[in-house]
């Protein structure tokens, strides 16, 4: 088995810790998770209208091209199915593909996390730009927004805009995909906003270690 140490113990690698591991020792052309296939997608259920936005409408061929894009990859068998970027970049309900793959918005009238204070709830779909905007505006129209009216109103969001969608696209371009029916969560409640990004962080890269280097979990599709 394998197994980390941590001080004068030691405890088994889960699954997903153990990929994180490999990819940390990856060489130069070996595969992070955004680029391994997805099985049954294929370039059939690809929108052209969704590709088009990366790879143009110049020769060669759409098809040459999203190869190149990394795309569209091959299997160790030599079947070609979409990648796990393709399918969030360039499919319209990139859920049916990967079913952990949304963004689910929930707002609370509270400060608690309970099902009886919701005020507003929505999953997300589509290509991921689109969710990671969808998810923003959500935010922008339920917080709360004070004012000040000495001289005319001044607005006071209780959230910057960009920062939100900062937040929000890191969580979405940056989380594991290869945890399966955990999606991105953003929680708005009345005194802050929660966003949850699944895995841990990226590769072998620890919270003392963020200040010192950066690690990014899916280069391809950020």
């Amino acid at each position: 088995g394998y197994f980390r140490r941590q001080g004068s113990s030691k405890y088994a690698l889960p699954p997903n810790e153990l990929l994180r591991l490999m990819q940390s020792r990856q060489r130069a052309g070996t595969l992070g998770f955004d680029e391994m296939p997805v099985l049954g997608c294929t370039a059939a259920n690809l929108s052209a209208a969704l590709y088009a936005r990366f790879i143009g409408s110049s020769e060669p061929p759409a098809e040459i091209r999203l190869r190149k894009m990394k795309l569209l990859v091959t299997d160790d068998a030599g079947d070609e199915w979409a990648s796990v970027a393709g399918v969030l970049m360039a499919t319209d309900r990139p859920s049916d593909w990967l079913p952990q793959a949304y963004v689910q918005c929930v707002h609370y009238a509270g400060t608690e996390k309970t099902a009886q204070a919701q005020l507003d709830a929505q999953d997300m779909q589509g290509p991921l730009d689109q969710q990671i905007r969808d998810a923003t505006a959500f935010v922008l129209r339920g917080m709360r927004t004070a004012a000040h009216k000495q001289l005319g109103r001044i607005d006071i969001p209780q959230f910057d805009s960009e920062a939100v969608f900062e937040a929000i696209a890191n969580a979405a371009a940056h989380r594991d995909y290869s945890i399966s029916g955990a999606p991105v969560q953003v929680h708005l409640f009345a005194d802050r906003l929660e966003i949850t990004s699944p895995g841990a962080l990226p590769n072998s890269q620890s919270v003392e270690s963020i200040p010192l280097r950066t690690a990014t979990r899916n280069e391809l599709l950020t």
